[in-house]
């Protein structure tokens, strides 16, 4: 994982009761994750990416899904879903908030360049 993403990603889950971070395609496809196990970043970054298209087809760019022990916050691009798994005692509405900027930060990286 390259170094900025590396920090973005460990800024999402230095927020207090964040307890995990995953960036994934729309399609699903983690690309990074910080304080998650290969397993559980691959089932968070598939319930984000179902919840990004829910989201899209809305017109809303973020949102929450309750799960057993906590609750998914997702932020939703146009290419990148960005997902922070979160205590139940937390504020996740904000952290979905908070997550919408550095979705849009992390798209500017992969976006091609206009020529």
């Amino acid at each position: 994982m390259s170094p900025p993403l590396e920090d973005l990603l460990g800024s999402i889950v230095a927020q207090p009761g964040v307890v995990g971070a995953v960036v994934a395609t729309l399609d699903g496809l983690v690309m990074g994750s910080v304080a998650m196990v290969d397993e559980d970043a691959d089932a968070v970054g598939a319930v984000a990416s179902l919840l990004a298209r829910s989201l899209r087809s809305s017109g809303e760019s973020s949102g929450v899904l309750a799960v057993a022990g906590g609750t998914i916050c997702v932020a939703t691009g146009e290419m990148l879903v960005v997902a922070a798994l979160v205590e139940d005692e937390t504020d996740s509405h904000e952290v979905a908030m908070m997550l919408e900027p550095l979705v849009a930060e992390m798209e500017t990286w992969v976006r091609p360049a206009e020529r």
